[in-house]
């Protein structure tokens, strides 16, 4: 089950819920991105993005049906308003031209109504529902505040409550085809309604919004309402939906007054799979053709309450294109989080701290070493944790943690890609080793690792000094000297851009970083084109085709 989130912007929660859905599902699948710009926070989540133009565009279509066939796409979810309107126009002919793709859209009449302000409240009244009333500027005698937005706005834009008729007469100006109604005062409910193929509405999850910014909830509080569920799936059902939606309410006087309706996944849908209500695999057993087991055993009063997080692009590798390694003989590569996952070697060293602070201090540390080293943290983590339990202890008690954690016999594995090094080594390519570090640790985790006989040299950088350490050019010179070849017919492959590319970059030498998912650098970006490497990889299979030229 192949999956394209169209315009996919900034839903990354919504992306990764479907992902640990989609590993779980029988057959698996992908998930595929799209959006206007390579920027999108979300487009660093999925299996494989694609810029196409804005769905307005006369491109689009051509662009978009040649990606979905490609690919394979099983089910196409729209992620904003606008692209709504546009994949419902095109509806018969993309059944026509991609007849096994599924678009995740309700039927027209939904999503013109939820597209247009105003026939949205015309629907509502008809079908009984309370509405705000719609008012008219040059007839009307009313009382401020009122409220103004325009009749096919998305995402909360231009939309205010406006208090004071100089104020109205201004907003009025700037908004596009505006709609002038009541305020209306209280508290705003986003209930997410799913609804199967024959439009029936099996389940309703109302969301109270705690706070908003630029139009979504910010935070927001599972709130279950019995009258409040019915009115919805109510609505949803009159209007025949076939597709989940999402219809929001303002609580006015122990009443529920209807004010909008979405013809896709709500942005806050995230709190009500958190909840239980787990729309992701309903939604591919509807793709699937099959009638989802829809459970309503949903998590009361949960809250969700959100916060930033920064996504980074590094524009220089976007630019970069696929070197020609065909003139190398020598393989030199790094051993931390290149050949082995390093954070393997780091937990094996903090289970045998913690059996020894269990012993001594009566304490269990293992998984708060582990949280803190996952979340960034570096450094003397034992006083830290220690301390944090309420335990001082002077400095050589702490070394005696140290030296169990450098001198313990690790648990590590290499990655399964090392293979491909071990068939390049049968061809005739010679492997190498440059790793910095204390050399003790070093030895011990290379023992274990068990590649000895594939590498014809190694260099611990320690036993030439500390001073040596990479991005010292000692340890790649004295390499090059011992294979008795010319720098540019070797490459270096490591992790760190930080220091393992500075000394490759000035003699000559190849250098490829490899990015790892999980690798202790593998968020960290180059200060200056002196650390960047001639190109990026996130594989060791990616060797071989370099090597031998090839496309």
């Amino acid at each position: 089950m192949n999956i394209l989130f169209l315009n996919a912007g900034r839903r990354c929660e919504l992306i990764k819920a479907f992902k640990s859905v989609l590993s779980k599902f029988p057959g698996g699948g992908l998930v595929f991105g799209s959006d206007i710009t390579p920027l999108a926070p979300a487009l660093k989540l999925v299996d494989k993005k694609v810029i196409f133009p804005h769905s307005s565009s006369d491109d689009f279509k051509a662009n978009f049906i040649a990606f979905c066939l490609e690919y394979e796409v099983d089910l196409v979810i729209p992620t904003i308003d606008p692209d709504l309107i546009i994949l419902d126009r095109l509806r018969d002919e993309l059944a026509v031209q991609m007849p096994s793709t599924r678009l995740l859209l309700p039927n027209s009449e939904v999503v013109r109504v939820g597209a247009d302000k105003v026939m949205t409240k015309q629907t509502l009244g008809a079908l009984g529902v309370r509405v705000p009333k719609t008012l008219d500027p040059s007839l009307d005698s009313f009382a401020f505040p009122v409220f103004v937005k325009p009749a096919c706005g998305s995402a909360g834009e231009n939309a205010r409550k406006i208090c004071n008729q100089e104020e109205l007469v201004g907003h009025l100006e700037v908004t596009e085809n505006p709609i002038v109604e009541e305020f209306i005062d209280g508290p705003e409910f986003t209930v997410d309604v799913f609804c199967n193929r024959h439009g029936q509405a099996l389940l309703a999850i109302p969301r109270k919004r705690l706070s908003v910014r630029g139009g979504e909830v910010a935070k927001g509080v599972v709130e279950r309402n019995e009258e409040l569920e019915g009115i919805a799936c109510s609505i949803a059902q009159k209007l025949n939906c076939d597709s989940p939606i999402t219809i929001q309410f303002i609580k006015q006087d122990d009443e529920y007054v209807a004010i909008e309706i979405n013809a896709r996944l709500g942005g806050g849908l995230p709190l009500s799979v958190a909840a239980g209500a787990n729309w992701p695999l309903w939604i591919l057993d509807l793709a699937r053709g099959r009638e989802p087991e829809v459970k309503a055993d949903i998590k009361d009063r949960l809250i969700m309450s959100r916060y930033d997080q920064s996504i980074f692009f590094d524009m220089n590798t976007f630019e970069k294109s696929k070197p020609n390694l065909s003139g190398v003989k020598v393989l030199i590569l790094d051993m931390d989080d290149t050949l082995y996952p390093e954070r393997e070697f780091v937990y094996s060293g903090y289970r045998k701290v913690a059996k020894f602070c269990l012993e001594e201090f009566g304490i269990y540390v293992e998984d708060e070493l582990c949280r803190r080293f996952d979340a960034g943290e570096r450094g003397d983590l034992f006083s830290t944790v220690l301390k944090s339990a309420g335990i001082n202890l002077p400095e050589h008690e702490v070394l005696k943690m140290v030296k169990l954690y450098r001198t313990h016999e690790p648990k590590i594995h290499s990655y399964a890609d090392v293979e491909i090094l071990k068939k390049l080594h049968a061809e005739g390519y010679t492997l190498c080793l440059i790793s910095d570090g204390w050399q003790e640790v070093q030895q011990k985790k290379w023992q274990a690792l068990g590649l000895d006989e594939f590498f014809t040299h190694k260099i611990f950088t320690d036993s030439l000094g500390e001073s040596f350490w990479k991005p010292h050019p000692r340890s790649f010179e004295l390499m090059v000297q011992w294979m008795g070849i010319d720098f540019s017919e070797a490459v270096y492959i490591a992790d760190n851009p930080a220091k393992d590319f500075i000394a490759p970059n000035q003699l000559g030498m190849h250098s490829l970083r490899i990015k790892r998912y999980g690798s202790v650098h593998g968020n960290e970006y180059y200060t200056g084109p002196e650390t960047e490497p001639e190109f990026e990889i996130s594989s060791l299979t990616e060797l071989k085709s370099m090597l031998k030229n090839e496309s």
